[in-house]
């Protein structure tokens, strides 16, 4: 292969970079809209993930150090459907902050676009934007402190207050704010501006020991490193299969080259994602990064044979628009439905306020926000993994022997159950089968949604 002329030298893509800003949006806009519009046609709630509930539900306990929750309260007094829109419109204004910053550091326009564009396309980022995600909080301020650090008749001390608030989601996503902004200051040779990342970390102790901040926020689902990572192989989020293909073939290319060395050291978000998949939004970022350079690599060499590349490009860009519309198609079905509000709703007006809930630690916050009762277990709490082990054993357990004990020991006299359980748990031997005995009562039911009560007195004959 041998370099070849510059594509971005043809008139489409001039006219495409030169209105890259209008076009990424109405591509945004559309993507976005299309889960939101399939849920309200289909009467189903428009808020998306068990994450938007756990957001809605801490609304209702603001606390001092969560600003980002009191700027949900503020827009969710206008209407209480007006955070649905809160996301999307973060979303249009980091592609805005974006290109204009991108602008300010003499990024390439066709790097630009191709950065923009793969994380818009990118299921994690379809799904942090769609809902209301603490990532795509983040970003938007964090974009937004970059922005008024570069703006030149902007004092760069006014850039701390987006950091700062940014920095109250979780310890992580301070020491990612303090990381790149370090390496900013640094590869521009602003010294003087090293005191804005420094009193970031000297604020992070405090956030964490007396504001109780969590060191991750998530993660919402139970998937594991390896099922969580790739979109197309069924995960909640992850990344397309094509664009890391992309990224790895423009990790290869740029590696050891100078320039690149800072984003190396991102690379170590990897192994720190391994331990909690909630850093998935984040390896989304760098993965469009990288994936950028290998397109742009790929466009800009000269094959032996021209058609194998215009049918290799050709297939990829097909890939792409395959794995993004199967994930838009597959989102508006991940919950919650209708009936989720229904019988979570029916559990609130029909069991005391201290009951404790037993059902799938992914079904926590949702049984916050509907039933406004605790779960006995949920899948982001760190010091919850006791509970979600017992959880497990509850729902493994063949005999009354050993589950009756358990469900009297934690006072576990209420029990919903969700189509998708069902599905994962064996019908004719386990839990579901020990459902018949009579110390269990079917309360209430619709589509495949239940509730069940358990005596914790064993009947008499």
């Amino acid at each position: 292969m041998k370099p070849t002329t510059n594509p971005e030298s043809s008139p489409i893509f001039r006219h495409l970079l030169h209105y890259q800003q209008w076009y990424l949006t109405l591509l945004l806009i559309l993507i976005l809209a299309f889960p939101l519009g399939i849920n309200a046609a289909h009467g189903q709630p428009l808020f998306i993930g068990p994450e938007s509930y756990y957001h809605l539900h801490a609304v209702r306990q603001l606390s001092w150090n969560e600003p980002y929750h009191g700027a949900l309260f503020i827009v969710q007094q206008l209407h209480p459907l007006a955070p649905v829109l809160l996301s999307p419109l973060l979303a249009v204004l980091c592609v805005w902050l974006f290109i204009s910053i991108a602008k300010s550091i003499s990024l390439r326009p066709i790097i630009t676009f191709l950065c923009a564009l793969f994380i818009i396309i990118s299921p994690a980022a379809i799904l942090a934007f769609d809902t209301i995600s603490a990532q795509a909080i983040w970003l938007f301020f964090f974009l937004a402190g970059l922005w008024l650090l570069l703006k030149k008749k902007v004092n760069f001390w006014w850039s701390l207050l987006p950091f700062f608030i940014g920095s109250f989601i979780s310890t992580f996503t301070s020491i990612i704010t303090i990381v790149f902004l370090t390496i900013f200051v640094l590869h521009r040779k602003q010294r003087q501006l090293l005191v804005l990342p420094g009193l970031l970390f000297i604020f992070m102790p405090l956030q964490y020991f007396v504001g109780h901040q969590p060191f991750f926020l998530g993660p919402f689902t139970s998937e594991t490193a390896l099922s969580a990572l790739i979109s197309d192989l069924g995960a909640v989020s992850g990344l397309s299969f094509f664009l890391v293909l992309l990224a790895l073939i423009g990790l290869a290319f740029t590696w050891k080259q100078r320039p690149f060395f800072p984003a190396y050291i991102f690379l170590l978000l990897i192994p720190v994602y391994v331990y909690n998949i909630s850093l998935l939004f984040f390896l989304t970022l760098l993965n469009a990064f990288f994936a950028a350079f290998g397109l742009l690599k790929l466009l800009h060499r000269r094959w032996i044979f021209p058609s194998v590349k215009i049918c290799a490009i050709f297939l990829l860009f097909l890939g792409l628009l395959f794995s993004t519309l199967s994930y838009l198609q597959r989102m508006p079905t991940m919950g919650p439905a209708a009936a989720t509000s229904e019988v979570l709703s029916w559990i609130g007006k029909n069991t005391p306020a201290d009951a404790l809930i037993l059902s799938s630690p992914e079904n926590s916050e949702y049984i916050r926000y509907f039933a406004h009762r605790e779960p006995f277990s949920s899948v982001h709490d760190p010091h919850d993994n006791s509970r979600r082990n017992i959880t497990a054993e509850i729902f493994s357990s063949t005999y009354i022997t050993g589950l009756f004990p358990l469900l009297e020991q934690y006072h576990l006299a209420v029990i919903y159950i969700t189509p998708a359980m069902r599905a994962s748990l064996p019908a004719d031997q386990g839990f579901l089968f020990l459902l018949k005995n009579e110390r269990f009562k079917l309360r209430y039911s619709t589509q495949g949604y239940e509730v069940w009560m358990f005596s914790e007195q064993e009947l008499s004959p």
